[in-house]
């Protein structure tokens, strides 16, 4: 199976594919009003037809009925293109979706919320922010947005009345697998251009309903004329929609079957999928959405969310049996007909076992298999497997949930907490300066109480902590967390150094916090491009290692050989504000690119055969500004502290 690096490239290749077929979209629907517009001005044939057409075609007429079909149809585009640009949460908004919000005591959104928690963590993606489509009984869900950071994920009333806590976690299995293969800006482009197809029906639809309003107030002899304009535009409209379902079916399906396997990759439960399927097949409503924006987002959702006419041609989903049988080959449509219609004839999830927050298992029962091995570390880059989400369960039952709870109540709080998870992170959990901080700065003995919580998790739980603390103050405003990302940098460089732990809680906050400068401009195609910044970023990356100096530099020199890019100056220690820069930097190479950087820094920091806690937390550090999930793994937390900076 293609990593995470080739699924990123063809996802650039399958938007080049999505040009051109969006530029024959454009001739042949503009080829087909021509030649409606033909048909309502021919009279009788006196030469050949299609020598009529071209005539037609090539004139004065048929050239601005051309021009006028494209326009219409690229400024529907553009128009779609800058309403979605705004992200997943207005896309969200756009269909009608409602935040969940984070402190419920609906057991089934608590349960999804555990779910997609524990998977984010595992992938390591920022957890998309959930939604529900609440008048939708129809089993289905979606994900959508620009960027990771960006990302919202839509389930259906349905999804949760209907399925059991693992086939949950089938559906946001696959939907995050549209998350690590590149598939949402690929899908958001599909919906920006294909609302421009759709355009034409939509004024046409207008023109009809004006006349039909006009008929009915007063009569009018130019209405007929009129509503049969609106009609053409509708046909014509249907004719642009014919094009693009083909379009959406060329690009989806194969994606929907990669999900599929994928999320049966990650959990390791294929029946779970199976059911998850079987149990849409069997509902009323299927996965069928009521929303008027359904066709729309077709393409996005986990089932089909219409019935359309000729799906085998036009459908974007393949069929719920072939999807089946890919699971499962030895089963035949017969056979898959049979366990439909048992799984009809019985009551399949009582209420009690929707609402039962079960884990996959007892992590503590399966230690063998929390250990991640740190040899292929790189090979797992983008992936999601059952070993990474036991590894995020363990993780997570170190966050404190009472103080995770006052936070979500109190945002104020979650900022203190952050800063001290920073003080920690410099001078252990049970040094003296922990305590004369809490002095200083939190003077009420509620919130001393609560955040003194933190001194008592384990140096491993610090960063999934830090995540959870960041979902809360990226509720906040941008002056807000900006302010708060500047009180953190003074904080961590008040005593005149930084260790790597205090740098992987800024870069965090800076990244999930939506304070990095956006890239702007083409992707950096060559590494000598990025000489300077790579330099940089490897000398940190030995130097992490604590080796004495003349190691370091003979580490340094023979990784970069690596990139046969000739001698490099060893830059040695660097500031923060040059190793920010760099990182930034390195977030602009191509995706191929940073597989070759991204592979040589992780061997450089395995290369004496283990992975410190310091040392991961440097690799997740360098997946967040280069935009590529590290997951999950356990990491004995042999050195609390690393090299510093």
């Amino acid at each position: 199976m293609a990593d995470f690096f080739e699924l990123q490239e063809r996802a650039r290749k399958k938007t080049r594919l999505l040009v051109l077929l969006f530029f024959l979209a454009l001739v042949t629907t503009a080829l087909a009003v021509d030649l409606i517009v033909f048909l309502f001005m021919i009279e009788q044939p006196k030469t050949p037809f299609f020598t009529q057409w071209w005539q037609h075609l090539t004139s004065g007429p048929g050239l601005m009925t051309i021009g006028i079909t494209w326009s219409i149809i690229l400024i529907g585009t553009l128009a779609t293109l800058n309403s979605i640009a705004k992200g997943g949460k207005h896309i969200a908004q756009l269909v009608g979706a409602t935040p969940i919000p984070t402190n419920t005591s609906n057991l089934k959104i608590q349960q999804l919320r555990n779910i997609a928690d524990e998977m984010a963590i595992a992938a390591g993606i920022p957890q998309p922010e959930l939604y529900i489509l609440e008048n939708e009984p129809g089993i289905n869900a979606f994900v959508a947005g620009l960027s990771s950071d960006d990302t919202v994920m839509v389930v259906t009333q349905g999804l949760l009345d209907n399925l059991n806590r693992e086939e949950i976690q089938a559906v946001v299995g696959h939907e995050y697998s549209h998350i690590l293969n590149a598939d949402m800006k690929l899908n958001l482009q599909l919906w920006g251009w294909l609302g421009g197809l759709m355009m034409i029906a939509q004024i046409g639809w207008f023109l009809m309903d004006t006349q039909h309003y006009r008929a009915s107030s007063r009569r009018n002899k130019s209405t007929s004329q009129d509503k049969s304009v609106g009609l053409l535009l509708v046909i014509i409209g249907y004719v642009s929609l014919f094009f693009g379902r083909l379009i959406k079916a060329a690009v989806s399906r194969q994606r929907e079957f990669l999900a599929d396997a994928s999320s049966v990759q990650f959990t390791r439960n294929k029946d779970a999928m199976i059911n998850t399927l079987m149990a849409i097949a069997n509902h009323a409503s299927q996965g069928h959405l009521q929303n008027e924006r359904r066709e729309s987002m077709s393409h996005m959702c986990f089932a089909e969310p219409m019935s359309i006419w000729f799906s085998s041609l036009l459908s974007t989903h393949p069929p719920i049996e072939k999807r089946i049988q890919a699971l499962e080959p030895a089963l035949t449509p017969k056979s898959i007909e049979r366990l439909v219609q048992r799984r009809r004839n019985r009551q399949t999830v009582s209420p009690q076992q929707n609402h039962e927050p079960q884990r996959l298992s007892d992590p503590q029962s399966r230690a063998q298999h929390d250990m991640v091995d740190v040899a292929v570390l790189a090979a797992q880059i983008g992936a999601l497997s059952e070993t990474h989400i036991r590894a995020a369960q363990k993780q997570l039952q170190s966050v404190p949930s009472d103080l995770l709870d006052a936070c979500r109540k109190q945002p104020e709080l979650a900022p203190k907490a952050y800063l001290l998870l920073a003080v920690m992170a410099d001078y252990g959990h049970q040094h003296p300066a922990v305590n004369q901080w809490l002095d200083t700065h939190v003077p009420d003995t509620n919130e001393r109480q609560l955040l003194g919580q933190l001194t008592h998790i384990p140096p491993e739980g610090r960063m999934v902590t830090a995540l959870k603390l960041l979902e809360v103050l990226k509720t906040e405003d941008q002056q807000t967390r900006q302010a708060f990302c500047e009180a953190l940098k003074a904080l961590c460089l008040s005593n005149q150094r930084m260790t790597f732990s205090e740098y992987s809680l800024i870069a965090l906050a800076w990244r999930r916090l939506a304070l990095l400068p956006p890239h702007r401009g083409k992707n950096i195609t060559r590494l000598r491009q990025a000489q300077s910044a790579l330099a940089i970023v490897l000398s940190q990356t030995v130097y992490l290692s604590g080796n004495d100096p003349i190691v370091q530099k003979k580490t340094f020199e023979h990784f970069w050989r690596r990139f046969a890019l000739g001698t490099v100056d060893y830059p040695g220690s660097v500031s923060l504000p040059q190793l920010h820069q760099a990182l930034l930097t390195l977030a602009w190479l191509n995706p191929m690119l940073k597989k070759s950087v991204m592979q040589t820094l992780i061997d450089a920091v395995e290369h004496d055969g283990r992975i410190t806690l310091p040392e991961y937390e440097w690799i997740r550090v360098l997946g967040e500004y280069l935009e590529i999930p590290v997951p999950a793994m356990s990491v004995r937390a042999s050195e609390e502290n690393g090299g510093q900076n």
